[in-house]
């Protein structure tokens, strides 16, 4: 520990007090301890979570895959070819962007526990 004092006249309430606080400091004891858990019991948790979220991934992937498109309520009755086709994409393509949303946040999860597993 350093303190700071000074010899002038007008300084010297806080250099007591400095000198006072830096003697009682210099008795502090510290004593270093190492956090000591259960690793087996967090290691078991997370691979059980990547599992589970390896799991899911494959079965989005699957989803994925498949390429049936659900009709909407409003395509039963399209006006013209043009009109349900488009309509058939549009709900194709936001299912698999809900997909790959779904399959990117399992992945993160995997690694933040892989990297809390390490």
């Amino acid at each position: 520990m350093i303190a700071c004092i000074s010899p002038y006249a007008n300084a010297y309430e806080d250099t007591l007090n400095t000198l006072k606080y830096a003697n009682r400091a210099k008795n502090i004891k510290t004593v270093a301890r190492r956090n000591v858990l259960n690793v087996s019991h967090h290691i078991s948790n997370y691979t059980e979570i990547i599992n589970r979220l390896k799991n899911e991934i494959e079965s989005l992937r699957s989803q994925l895959s498949e390429r049936e498109l659900p009709m909407s309520s409003s395509a039963k009755f399209p006006n013209t070819p043009l009109e349900s086709g488009q309509i058939a994409i549009n709900t194709h393509f936001a299912n698999e962007a809900k997909i790959r949303k779904r399959i990117l946040e399992s992945e993160q999860s995997i690694k933040e526990c892989g990297f809390k597993l390490y």
